[in-house]
């Protein structure tokens, strides 16, 4: 690798990968400002996006939407997350782009069919649901 830090190498397909590929894909089409409070992060849930908007690209945020469209070709809805509330900790999210929010989210063998509208589901608990991936093994 060169001494362009700012990149990391995919070895698989042999070309770079933006530190901020969000950014890079929305470059010239915001302003620095804009730029600068672009969401570093978000989670992926099978065919869903949750992504939160700050405030200063609360104007823009279809365009972040279909930037996170262009990033994930799997991804089929982008929402907005903006709180979890209620008893049933159910979470308040704004559709940004595309179909229905319900998904299928796979991980350590098992499957999750579920609404990300309706009901909160946390990557903290991965290791909750892996030991429910074992639970009932082996009974009829």
């Amino acid at each position: 690798m060169g001494k362009n830090n700012s990149k990391v190498f995919n070895k698989n397909r042999g070309i770079p990968i933006p530190s901020s590929p969000l950014g890079t894909l929305l470059k010239g089409r915001l302003t620095p400002v804009e730029m600068e409070a672009l969401p570093r992060g978000w989670q992926i849930i099978g065919e869903v996006a949750l992504v939160h908007i700050p405030d200063v690209l609360q104007a823009k945020k279809a365009l972040v939407a279909e930037g996170l469209l262009r990033l994930y070709p799997r991804c089929k809805t982008v929402l907005e997350t903006k709180r979890i509330a209620g008893e049933y900790r159910q979470p308040v999210v704004e559709k940004l782009a595309g179909g229905g929010t319900e998904t299928l989210h796979k991980e350590n063998y098992v499957v999750y069919k579920l609404d990300v509208s309706k009901v909160m589901f946390s990557r903290g608990n991965f290791y909750e649901r892996r030991r429910m991936g074992t639970v009932g093994k082996g009974e009829n």
